[in-house]
């Protein structure tokens, strides 16, 4: 991968706190840097080209270590945004740097590239969802028709923004949400009822649920209400198996088991991925678990 700006912006991809993170520094850098998605993987660990002389910012995530001093060692300057909990000595460590577990990347991100400018709705909505508080109302329907958009494209990132500064255009997004949020309680409902299996996994009997990422975080959360301390959502490519565990917040810390498949996040939501050829063989934990019973026994 060639990088032709000066400024490189490398962010948390297939993550909405991770592009709106992203989309607070365009607007304040524009065309003037490369934007760059991110995972939280050990399956690609050249994704994070040569940095010679760049200006560099991670936004709402953190590399390796051993990727950090690299880049450290090649970039004009190095600044990391994140709120992940599994990073915090890493950030903290670093000058300039920010974190605070408090606050989504997000709402870091425009605080750093626009410290004198209001916050707008957009990241404060985000945030609601990506630290699981809900304290706005209705943020969930807006966030729900959010989640029709393109969130690759900056300018329709911008378009919403302005969208949900306008009452009524707001009213239009918190409309739409509605219908899509009855209709996806239907969805998760059924996924749950259809597929929740009782595993062992790392010493815990907890419910395993093979659905779409799209949903990783409602159906996770309802698992570990159902059985806690957790509940695991999976998902299977031709190359890789995509983990998301997910706990009551602030009720177990999930960091130390992600950490151990080489992925990480925040006490009650991380997650990690593993290749299908693993040489540890780790990731045929999903389809080979201790499959102990069904969450809904099918009917005699």
């Amino acid at each position: 991968m060639e990088l032709k700006k000066d400024i490189i912006v490398f962010y948390h991809g297939r993550c909405r706190d991770g592009f709106t993170a992203a989309w607070a520094a365009w607007k304040k850098l524009g065309g003037s840097a490369d934007y760059i998605p991110l995972e939280w993987t050990n399956l690609n660990p050249e994704q994070i080209p040569p940095v010679p002389g760049k200006e560099v910012y991670f936004l709402d995530y953190a590399p390796s270590q051993e990727d950090l001093d690299r880049v450290i060692k090649e970039a004009k300057s190095v600044v990391i945004i994140d709120h992940h909990l599994s990073k915090e000595e890493m950030v903290k460590n670093l000058p300039g740097s920010v974190y605070e577990s408090n606050h989504s990347g997000a709402v870091l991100a425009w605080k750093y590239f626009h410290p004198d400018g209001t916050m707008p709705r957009l990241c404060l909505y985000v945030e609601d969802s990506d630290l699981w508080n809900w304290k706005i109302q209705d943020s969930n329907k807006v966030l729900s028709s959010i989640d029709l958009k393109d969130d690759t494209d900056f300018k329709v990132w911008d378009s919403i923004a302005k969208d949900l500064e306008d009452d009524a255009k707001r009213r239009e997004y918190e409309k739409k949400g509605e219908i899509i949020l009855e209709y996806a309680k239907k969805l998760i409902d059924e996924i749950i009822k259809a597929h929740a299996q009782l595993v062992n996994f790392e010493g815990h009997e907890v419910y395993a649920v093979n659905a779409p990422r799209m949903f990783r975080s409602e159906i996770g959360n309802k698992l570990a209400t159902i059985k806690p301390p957790f509940g695991i959502v999976w998902n299977q490519t031709p190359t890789e198996i995509s983990v998301s565990l997910r706990a009551i917040k602030d009720k177990f810390n999930l960091i130390p088991l992600a950490q151990k498949y080489g992925g990480g996040g925040h006490m009650g939501a991380s997650n990690f991925r593993l290749p299908l050829d693993s040489p540890l063989r780790e990731a045929e934990l999903l389809t080979q678990w201790m499959v102990k019973s069904p969450l809904y026994p099918p009917k005699r």
